[in-house]
């Protein structure tokens, strides 16, 4: 059993426990980043997207419910019920949409998840009609999301090794992280 007063051992990770060195922490992060250096360009494109994702869908995330009261009228109860629904209907059209994905291929889900979602937002954005608001919130931003979100993730899986894939993913995440802040 270690004494509080005794220095972490090495095996806490990639880049060691939390007492470490500035230099060997620059060091971990330049041979991690290093790791990713062979990858494709779209490993990278995939993050930025990542990025840009993240940051719409916390933005929405803020104001949405806020948005549909002043802008429609709608009860707190009413903007907060579309709101749910908008999330719940991305989880059950992406069960439905695997075979989708499956037969378009990544690019092309990423593309046309890409575009709807694109769409959906400014539609929601611009419309005064609650048809519209409808038909976007609860049809084309869902299944937008859900043709995007998964393909992500099984592209940096698929851009990766098991050696830098760890690193991947947590820049992955982070990215989103990032994403969410700047909302």
């Amino acid at each position: 059993r270690r004494v509080a007063s005794e220095p972490r051992s090495e095996g806490m990770g990639m880049m060691g426990g939390s007492s470490m060195d500035p230099n060997t922490w620059i060091k971990g992060m330049r041979d991690s980043f290093s790791s990713l250096s062979g990858s494709p360009r779209s490993l990278w494109l995939i993050f930025a997207i990542k990025f840009l994702e993240s940051l719409a869908y916390f933005s929405k995330s803020l104001i949405f419910a806020i948005f549909l009261t002043d802008e429609f009228q709608m009860s707190d109860s009413e903007a907060g019920l579309y709101f749910g629904l908008v999330g719940s209907l991305t989880t059950l059209y992406g069960f439905f949409a695997g075979p989708l994905i499956d037969k378009l291929g990544c690019r092309s889900s990423l593309i046309l998840g890409s575009v709807l979602s694109l769409v959906s937002r400014v539609a929601v954005a611009v419309t005064t009609g609650r048809l519209v608001l409808w038909v976007m919130a609860f049809v084309v931003m869902p299944i937008g999301g859900c043709l995007m979100i998964p393909v992500m993730t099984l592209a940096v899986k698929g851009h990766t090794n098991q050696h830098n894939r760890g690193f991947a993913f947590g820049l992955f995440y982070s990215v989103m992280n990032v994403g969410a802040l700047g909302s």
